[in-house]
């Protein structure tokens, strides 16, 4: 995909999607700049994302196969996700799947993504496990 589609901003996501291994910066979800939820580049989930205010994440969660991230992890294997938003909301517009900018699109795939515009963390579990008995992740 070379450019995002279009999103309204949420506040909680889930989905499932993998890297095709490739390095460099894979934005899966973002506006612009580096508040976006992506790899770093070595194609890793990176913890170092929480830490950037700017960040979707920063004082939210970003759960890997219903593990929440404290190192980094490989992406190069399909992946379910969730993310949640600080309790205060974002300071960014999330605007786009699969791309902020030129150059920093997602390599690879995109199976399911879902939206909230609240905060869904209480019903993580029961998401994760849904999603799971579809796609068998993990």
């Amino acid at each position: 995909m070379t450019t995002g589609s279009e999103i309204s901003a949420g506040k909680s996501f889930a989905g499932v999607a993998g890297t095709d291994g490739s390095s460099g910066f894979n934005y899966l979800l973002g506006g612009t700049g580096d508040g976006g939820v992506r790899t770093d580049g070595t194609s890793q989930w990176s913890t170092s994302q929480k830490t950037n205010g700017q960040s979707f994440e920063a004082g939210g969660s970003q759960y890997i196969d219903s593990v929440e991230i404290t190192a980094d992890i490989a992406a190069t294997t399909t992946r379910l996700i969730f993310l949640n938003s600080d309790a205060d909301g974002f300071s960014i517009k999330l605007s786009k799947i699969g791309g902020t900018y030129v150059n920093r699109h997602w390599s690879g795939t995109i199976q399911e993504m879902i939206c909230w515009t609240t905060d869904a963390s209480a019903n993580r579990t029961s998401i994760e496990s849904e999603i799971n008995a579809h796609y068998s992740i993990y």
